[in-house]
C-alpha cells in the first residue's frame, strides 16, 4: 500500500487545547469557542484593573486571540454563546469586544438555532435536517 493510500484512510482528528497551547502550531481548521466578555478577554485578566494596567491586560488577551486565530491555514471559526450555564446559573453573555474589531468584510455571522427547551432531554441527529438547514429533533 502506498503512503498516499494510508493518509487518505486516516480519519480526521480533533485537538482540544487552550489558546496558550496553540502557539507555534498550525491546523487546517481552527475553531475558537467562547468569544464572550469574561472569557475573551478573561475576567481574571482584567478584574480589579483600570487605566493603563487594564489596557495592557486587554492588549495581552487580544494578542492571545490573534495567535490562536493565526494557527488556521484554511478556515477559522469564532463562536460564542448567547446564554451560558455556569455553576448551575444561566447567564446572558455579551459578545467579546474583540469580535467587533474584525473587519466586517472578513466576517460572516451565522446564527444556530438552540434546541427546544424542555424538561425532557431530546436527541438530535444530523440526518434530520429541516429545509432551512437546521437540525430537527425527534
Amino acid at each position: 500500500m502506498a503512503a498516499d493510500d494510508t493518509e487518505e484512510k486516516t480519519p480526521p482528528k480533533v485537538r482540544l487545547m487552550t489558546v496558550h497551547a496553540s502557539k507555534g502550531l498550525e491546523f487546517q481548521t481552527v475553531i475558537i469557542a467562547g468569544c464572550e466578555e469574561g472569557l475573551l478577554p478573561h475576567y481574571y485578566a482584567t478584574a480589579d484593573k483600570d487605566g493603563e494596567e487594564l489596557a495592557q491586560a486587554v492588549d495581552e488577551e487580544r494578542r492571545l486571540l490573534y495567535v490562536a486565530m493565526t494557527r488556521a491555514k484554511e478556515s477559522l471559526a469564532l463562536t460564542r454563546a448567547r446564554t451560558r450555564l455556569t455553576w448551575g446559573v444561566s447567564r446572558q453573555m455579551e459578545a467579546s469586544r474583540f469580535l467587533d474589531e474584525i473587519p466586517a468584510d472578513l466576517r460572516r455571522d451565522v446564527r444556530v438555532a438552540a434546541p427546544p427547551s424542555s424538561s425532557r432531554r431530546r436527541r438530535w441527529s444530523s440526518s434530520r435536517r429541516r429545509s432551512d438547514g437546521m437540525l430537527a429533533g425527534f
